[in-house]
């Protein structure tokens, strides 16, 4: 709810500047997590509840994309680029907007899938960060122990072989 809020925040200030902001959700679920159901037992990606949550929050419908396939941060921001970023030139300004527990591990993939998988999206792409503060987000405890998972996790991608693939269908094959 927390990146929610902001991306709504961000999304009236542009709006009312006269601008028309696309957002895109991403995230069928998490991999560690059972899926979201419906009534009837059917899995909804958590993307779609974003989407509904944001066209609450006076988002309009027609300007939220939605990625329900990745199940964590490298899907994610391979299909965000893949479905969206990489048909649709004229977005030449991306924000991402995580929590600050996992700020670095995000910038570090999205980094990768957005400025190290050739070819480049079209040029004159502008990516910037955005961290949601953590402060009363989980108890203290819960929180030590995120951001120590997410630094570990961090060492792990930017030493790991993922970061030697340079085509994005090389990383296609993988996911």
């Amino acid at each position: 709810m927390r990146r929610l809020r902001r991306a709504a925040e961000l999304y009236a200030a542009q709006a009312a500047a006269g601008l028309r902001p696309g957002i895109v959700c991403n995230g069928g679920g998490t991999t560690h997590k059972p899926k979201w159901v419906d009534a009837n037992g059917y899995a909804v990606p958590e993307a779609a509840l974003m989407g509904k949550q944001l066209e609450a929050m006076g988002v309009r419908a027609e300007d939220i994309y939605v990625e329900g396939y990745s199940d964590d941060t490298i899907g994610n921001a391979f299909f965000a680029r893949v479905m969206h970023i990489d048909v649709r030139p004229d977005w030449s300004r991306l924000r991402i907007i995580t929590s600050e527990f996992q700020m670095k591990r995000t910038q570090a993939i999205y980094d990768w899938v957005f400025k190290g998988l050739q070819p480049l999206p079209a040029q004159g792409r502008e990516v910037t960060y955005d961290a949601v503060d953590d402060v009363g987000a989980m108890p203290a405890h819960a929180l030590r122990r995120r951001r120590d998972k997410e630094e570990a996790s961090l060492r792990a991608f930017v030493s790991g072989a993922l970061v030697k693939l340079t085509r994005p269908s090389q990383l296609h094959d993988l996911l």
